[in-house]
């Protein structure tokens, strides 16, 4: 590329290059001191580092929730290159995820502008760059956290097939569709949708050969994804597949009558557009934007139905707004990563609909553009340190290993995150006698508590009670007291952070 182009783009993109150099300050600015580092991201990091030091393969990714489905293990491997490159501090894939979570918005903007047109490219990218829900889960790595750029990348695969018939894009299709299932398992919502747009391929195309040849190699594809998750199942009778069974009979509180549906599709509307724009906190406002641009785009849908762009949009929405209403139990916010960019691109072309064709259109956009930044940016938080950092975690355990010396011992974490394994302080010692999780054979344990244990009013944990070979579950708040009293050898206490007890059998 010339100077002369190079220039060219520049000037082309200026207003795209603000937005990502925003985008920058808005995913790195303080970062070290706002990362979350919690059990989760302890547990993938801990898991990646074995891979990397004892050449352990991974089979299977993280546990979900709903079912206990293992996903598939792209995301471990993903994090292996940057995890290695930063020594194994867990700060290596944390700013993998912002460095992808910044490059996502040029990504959105040249899909879109190549899709629709640039001024909904740049809304899109506008919106996106500042939205609060996005800012947090770019901040910190966790399984779910690419889904949107793979997406992106899987709306852009299917618009090169029906639009432009490239099918060597349908291999992609399946590839990027086995990635995103591996991310987060409510992918699968768009399924029904990726088959619809396959079927109208299918039936628009009369010449099917390489349609049908790219599409054997797209099944190959997708069999490779998951061969690992094939191979675990087998070995351990069918676990997954049993999980996958319970994932799709939940549904204790499913919709059954036509009302209870109808309340489902609001909700679902709602946390699908409104939520995701980062307007949570504003819910009046937040409805009516959500349930006005349901009705609207299925309008403007109607009116360029015969648009194969509209088209793809529509049917992944639908298809995910569908599932989600089927689905009925809880959707956290994380879960929607893959409708992420829908929204976004939703959003953008009734705003630029509104910006071409209304005599005040532009004004009332930019006016709507910026009442959402405004309250998004009223929410942001990463500004201000989260008081526990990853070093003061990494200090807390240098502590508990050189009170250990060369003695075996395990340790537990008590805090309203229930991960009772204390995997982030676990991940830093690792080199030290601490004996894995659920070994109580030892003299030694370190509790870590956000409490007093004066103030604990149960200890209900039973790595607590195979410690001491005691029942301290039907004890009372007092007698656990006593009970813990007798036992502590040593004490620390942390600013702004948990207590660690040093106890004795």
């Amino acid at each position: 590329m010339t100077k002369k182009n190079i220039f060219e783009f520049l000037k082309a993109n200026w207003f795209l290059i603000i937005l990502v150099v925003l985008a920058a300050l808005l995913r790195l600015y303080n970062f070290k001191n706002t990362l979350m580092f919690l059990g989760d991201q302890a547990r993938d990091v801990a898991i990646v580092r074995e891979f990397l030091t004892e050449l352990d393969p991974i089979i299977v990714g993280p546990t979900t929730s709903v079912g206990k489905i293992q996903l598939g293990p792209f995301y471990y491997y993903f994090m292996a290159p940057f995890l290695l490159l930063a020594n194994f501090s867990p700060l290596g894939p944390a700013l993998t995820i912002a460095f992808l979570g910044i490059l996502t918005i040029p990504v959105l903007y040249f899909v879109i502008k190549q899709m629709f047109d640039k001024s909904t490219a740049l809304i899109a990218a506008t919106l996106y760059t500042f939205s609060n829900v996005i800012i947090t889960n770019t901040r910190f790595s966790w399984n779910p956290n690419p889904m949107p750029f793979v997406i992106i990348l899987l709306i852009w695969s299917i618009y090169q097939v029906y639009e432009h018939k490239k099918y060597q894009f349908i291999i992609w299709v399946f590839a990027l569709f086995a990635i995103a299932l591996q991310l987060h398992y409510m992918v699968i919502l768009l399924a029904p949708g990726l088959v619809f747009l396959y079927l109208l391929i299918w039936f628009s195309e009369k010449k099917k050969k390489l349609l049908y040849q790219n599409t054997l190699w797209g099944f190959l594809v997708f069999f490779l994804f998951a061969v690992p998750l094939i191979i675990f199942d087998l070995v351990k009778d069918f676990l997954n597949t049993k999980g996958i069974l319970e994932f799709v009979a939940k549904g204790n509180h499913a919709p059954r009558t036509f009302g209870t549906i109808i309340n489902s599709l609001y909700n679902r509307i709602y946390q699908s557009i409104g939520q995701i724009l980062g307007l949570r906190e504003v819910l009046p406002f937040a409805k009516i934007v959500s349930y006005f641009s349901f009705v609207a785009f299925l309008l403007l849908s109607y009116f360029n139905r015969l648009k194969k762009n509209y088209q793809i949009i529509l049917t992944l929405y639908l298809s995910g707004i569908l599932g989600l209403v089927i689905f009925s139990g809880d959707v956290y916010e994380h879960y929607l990563g893959f409708m992420y960019p829908l929204t976004f691109i939703i959003v953008a072309l009734l705003l630029n609909f509104v910006w071409q064709k209304l005599t005040f259109g532009k004004f009332l956009v930019a006016i709507f553009i910026f009442v959402v930044i405004f309250f998004n940016l009223k929410y942001y938080r990463f500004y201000k340190s989260l008081g526990w950092t990853i070093d003061d975690t990494q200090k807390l355990s240098k502590v508990i290993a050189e009170d250990a010396g060369s003695d075996p011992y395990n340790i537990i974490l008590l805090d309203e995150t229930k991960d009772y394994r204390a995997m982030q302080y676990r991940y830093f010692l690792t080199k030290t006698q601490i004996k894995d999780y659920g070994d109580f054979k030892v003299d030694t344990l370190y509790l870590i508590s956000q409490w007093d244990y004066q103030d604990i009013e149960t200890l209900e944990t039973r790595e607590l009670e195979a410690f001491f070979d005691a029942r301290l579950m039907q004890m009372t708040k007092e007698d656990n007291a006593r009970f813990l009293q007798d036992k502590v050898l040593k004490t620390w206490y942390f600013d702004n952070g948990p207590y660690v007890y040093k106890l004795k059998k």
